[in-house]
């Protein structure tokens, strides 16, 4: 959508669009949602200059179950590797 088109939507003049887009005019929170709701998208994909990224937070804001497997997952990641055991303990078997 062209900057003339989501303006004419939000019924904003086209360059208070713009100033927005080129950092000369402040962008409140209120005035990102307004927008993103205008476009169909999260608020949260319009904070991102990468267009994948924005796709991805945009999928894990409306998908609650989505969004907490990758936390899972991404917790998973971070957590510390748990030892196999102690090379001594013969309580548990031993790989290879």
């Amino acid at each position: 959508m062209s900057a003339a088109a989501l303006a004419k939507a939000l019924g904003w003049p086209t360059e208070t669009l713009i100033n927005f887009e080129y950092g000369r005019r402040p962008l409140y929170l209120d005035r990102l949602e307004v927008i993103a709701q205008a476009l169909n998208v999260s608020p949260l994909a319009l904070l991102v200059a990468d267009a994948d990224t924005a796709d991805t937070v945009a999928l894990l804001a409306t998908d609650a179950e989505l969004a907490g497997e990758v936390r899972f997952f991404l917790s998973a990641l971070s957590a510390e590797p748990q030892p196999l055991g102690d090379e001594n303990d013969t309580s548990s078997p031993q790989l290879g």
